[in-house]
């Protein structure tokens, strides 16, 4: 017994020692990547170029991004990642009826192109028909509801804190835009990279009017884009915009 006791006594030395050893030969590294910072700014005098300007200069923003940053990375890693698992799901046979089967079907549908291109347009003629049928106030409100179950915007609904009582959780209510471009600017301001914008986005919305089989696509887009050349809503400040509706209630 006692041999067995000296032996335990030795092996949690050396492992003691070995741990010890370990922590010894690992320098302790810092989080703060110093490479991105800029040394030639004083951060007295500029701590965000001080600290970013080093990442700046060396960073471009790809022709398919808007911007670029650790969480943007993360999100592109991750959608990645999530394809690599869809395009297993959709090889092979699968369990009818389980997600991974559902998965697979839809993502082998999405990418078909062939029959899409020989479909064209003609299951988005139902829709379009409802559309074309709206003729009051009450229509359009049940189509953008219908719309909506296809995430196509027009009014938005969610449940948040009510502005004035954050205790209390409401339902708020939002307005989506109408046009494609971001504001005014885009349709108005005289400027040769907006110009260039805009002659884009009058050949894509005739582009689509052609699509869908409208008769006079030059014609139909006219109206769309001449929206932001209406005179601009009057601002409103924020007890304007904020408005409590009970209906139904006993």
């Amino acid at each position: 017994m006692k041999h067995l006791a000296l032996a335990l006594s030795i092996v949690a030395a050396a492992l003691g020692w070995s741990v010890q050893a370990q922590q010894a030969s690992s320098a302790v590294k810092s989080g703060i990547d110093r490479s991105n910072f800029d040394p030639s700014v004083r951060p007295q005098d500029d701590f965000f170029q001080y600290v970013n300007g080093g990442w700046l200069a060396r960073t471009q923003i790809p022709p398919d991004h808007t911007s670029v940053g650790s969480f943007i990375d993360l999100r592109d890693e991750a959608e990645r990642h999530i394809r690599v698992l869809i395009e297993d799901l959709a090889k092979g046979a699968k369990s009818p009826g389980s997600p991974a089967q559902q998965i697979g079907d839809l993502y082998i549908s999405y990418m078909d192109e062939a029959t899409a291109d020989t479909q064209g347009f003609s299951a988005l003629k139902p829709e379009l028909a409802k559309i074309e049928a709206v003729a009051s106030k009450a229509d359009l409100a049940r189509r953008i509801g219908e719309l909506a179950e296809f995430g196509v915007g027009g009014m938005s609904l969610d449940v948040s804190p009510d502005p004035k009582q954050p205790t209390a959780t409401t339902v708020a209510m939002g307005q989506s835009g109408i046009t494609l471009l971001p504001d005014r600017d885009y349709y108005l301001k005289d400027d040769p990279k907006l110009a260039d914008v805009r002659a884009k986005y009058i050949a894509y919305l005739e582009q689509i009017y052609t699509l869908i089989g409208r008769p006079d696509p030059r014609r139909e887009h006219q109206p769309v884009s001449a929206l932001p050349r209406l005179p601009p809503p009057r601002r409103r400040g924020r007890p304007v915009l904020w408005a409590r509706s009970s209906r139904g209630r006993s």
